[in-house]
């Protein structure tokens, strides 16, 4: 028996009309040889991707015929994928080894659209309104790709139209082997136009039907749109009350004088448990360790309103905070938030102790859209450590604000984006009042990109830039609490919280009335559980009310990523790029999610 690496010759030969070039290339798979005759460049890699599987040694000659003819299937398929449906194959097996086995292909000609049309039965006014959507077009390749996305899209357009369960069927398909052309008839079922009609929840959930009736976007009567049942949809789980919650309608409905349906929109409701408990925590070389928890209570007052309860405590921070949240309660999406927080605050650049009330609008088009507008009274005691402010070294403010913030978010993942941008912006003006006074004008906003690049997308770049100004108020007048600072995690990393800056004789952080931070990221997404990372990050902090990049100051480093079912928990060590610097300068910051 001969056993030796089986060589496969793929011979294309195919006209310069269909092709666009006519060319000789080889190409190496490991246990093949392509020699491809007159095609392109894309056609050779098709190929090439085609018989890719079959790439090792044939132990026999019964196995390399068996190789030969799986090859032949395969490029039978990829050149029918590409509108080739007349290809010719040759098979020759050498008797001499090394054993050799030849493939002569010649794909023919390249079959083009003749003309399409579309049927949809007993339907003919929605068929010629149908035909005018079609983009295939007469002299268009012919590929079943192709041909599948035109009727899926055609379907949503007849859904778009309120035809809530069209579908496609089977296709007509009349072949010109001479002409090399194809006449499809695109086949659908479009059934009645369909109405929306009552909303049916599922018994025994604890909101109160008020409550439940303004989660719908719709009134009985509405032509269907799929649309209204997305809406929906998204309205019930943005309340954050149901671990599963979807709407679907019932396929029987009730025929109206029109000739439509009426159908029934049935909810699917599994309510979460009325209180969940969360811990989490993170940690800088900086700043040491930080714990968090969490408690949420739905439900509180029964009518869909949620109390989320969170605790830190750190080395540089132990606070409270607490929201109460009621969901639709002004309106269709749109929400009343009620919270209140207090705690005390010691950092290098000041001491305080404070307690906050704030209520606010939130309008929301769904989790990634969300704008609001609110209003806070916080009473602070503040002990500055540098010596910015000619006051004494304890001192009493109230501090009244009006705000009005907006997110946006286009990105594929929350915790792990790899596609697409997210930006927001904030605006809160206020005024100071007490042991000083001040007028203020605080701005700031965010914005971040991320792109999958390199092969099979296994690299993700990703851009922050961070701005902020306040204005009205100097440096000085302004509370300390108010003033930006810059250095540490989700800030520049290689630098501590609060060293970018101003500073006093000593060397304590003062803050500043402008803020600049830039960061560029490369994430390597490898197969398993651990990805890395290598960073960038710069920030600028400045007493002027424009940014000011004159102390700018710039740290780099990587980052080991291990992804949990609960999202990426990331560990980054980073080093400050300024002279004088050295590797023990190291910065080792641990978080749960991405850096942005």
């Amino acid at each position: 028996m001969r056993t030796a690496r089986t060589f496969l010759r793929v011979f294309v030969f195919t006209s310069v009309f269909a092709l666009g070039c006519a060319c000789t290339a080889d190409a190496e798979v490991e246990g093949f040889k392509l020699t491809l005759d007159a095609q392109t460049e894309s056609m050779r890699a098709g190929l090439e991707e085609a018989i890719a599987p079959l790439a090792g040694e044939a132990a026999s000659d019964l196995q390399a015929t068996r190789d030969a003819n799986d090859a032949a299937r395969r490029i039978t398929d990829y050149l029918n994928s590409e509108g080739y449906f007349d290809p010719a194959i040759e098979t020759v097996t050498a008797d001499a080894a090394p054993i050799g086995i030849e493939l002569s292909v010649s794909a023919g000609r390249l079959f083009r659209i003749g003309r399409v049309a579309v049927s949809i039965d007993g339907n003919d006014a929605a068929a010629t309104a149908l035909s005018k959507a079609v983009t295939l077009k007469t002299g268009d390749a012919v590929q079943p790709a192709s041909v599948i996305a035109e009727e899926a899209r055609l379907v949503r357009n007849l859904q778009m139209q309120g035809y809530a369960f069209a579908r496609a069927l089977e296709r007509v398909a009349e072949g010109d082997r001479d002409a090399a052309t194809i006449d499809l008839t695109l086949r659908f079922d479009a059934g009645s136009r369909v109405e929306l009609g009552d909303v049916k929840f599922p018994e025994g959930l604890q909101q109160p039907e008020k409550f439940l009736d303004r989660l719908v976007p719709f009134s009985e009567g509405d032509p269907y749109a799929p649309e209204a049942l997305a809406e929906l949809n998204d309205n019930l789980a943005e309340t954050g009350l149901y671990r599963i919650a979807s709407a679907s309608l019932e396929r029987e409905g009730v025929a109206q004088a029109d000739g439509s349906t009426r159908h029934v929109v049935t909810v699917t409701a599994i309510e979460r448990a009325p209180h969940t408990v969360s811990l989490g925590g993170s940690f800088a070389s900086s700043e040491g360790l930080g714990l968090t928890g969490e408690w949420i209570y739905r439900n509180a007052v029964g009518r869909g309103d949620t109390v989320t309860s969170s605790a830190v405590i750190a080395p540089q921070q132990r606070t409270l905070d607490a929201q109460w949240r009621f969901p639709n309660a002004a309106g269709k999406n749109r929400s009343l938030i009620f919270g209140a927080a207090g705690g005390r605050e010691e950092t290098d650049g000041y001491d305080r102790d404070f307690f906050a009330l704030d209520a606010g609008l939130e309008r929301r088009r769904d989790d990634r859209n969300r704008l609001r507008y609110g209003a806070s009274l916080e009473l602070t005691r503040e002990t500055p450590i540098g010596t910015a402010r000619a006051l004494t070294d304890l001192y009493d403010l109230m501090i009244a604000s009006l705000s009005a913030s907006v997110v946006r978010d286009r990105t594929d993942n929350l915790l792990d984006p790899s596609q697409g941008w997210r930006a927001e912006a904030r605006l809160e003006p206020g005024i100071v009042f007490g042991d000083a006074s001040a007028n203020y004008v605080h701005t700031v906003g965010q914005a971040s990109t991320y792109r999958a690049f390199g092969p099979s997308e296994q690299f993700v770049g990703a851009l922050r830039a961070r701005v902020g100004v306040t204005s009205g108020a100097g440096a000085v007048e302004l509370p300390t609490s108010r003033r930006f600072y810059a250095g540490g995690g989700g800030s520049v990393r290689g630098y501590a919280f609060q060293e970018i800056g101003p500073a006093d004789a000593d060397g304590r952080p003062l803050g500043g009335r402008s803020l600049s931070e830039l960061s560029a990221e490369v994430r390597w997404r490898r197969e398993g559980r651990w990805d890395g990372a290598a960073f960038i990050d710069a920030g600028a902090v400045s007493t002027r009310d424009v940014p000011d990049f004159s102390g700018l100051k710039v740290g780099a480093g990587f980052g080991v990523i291990y992804n949990t079912p609960a999202g990426p928990l990331r560990a980054d060590l980073a080093w400050p790029l300024q002279n004088g610097a050295e590797m023990g300068d190291v910065k080792v910051y641990v978080s749960l999610g991405q850096a942005f």
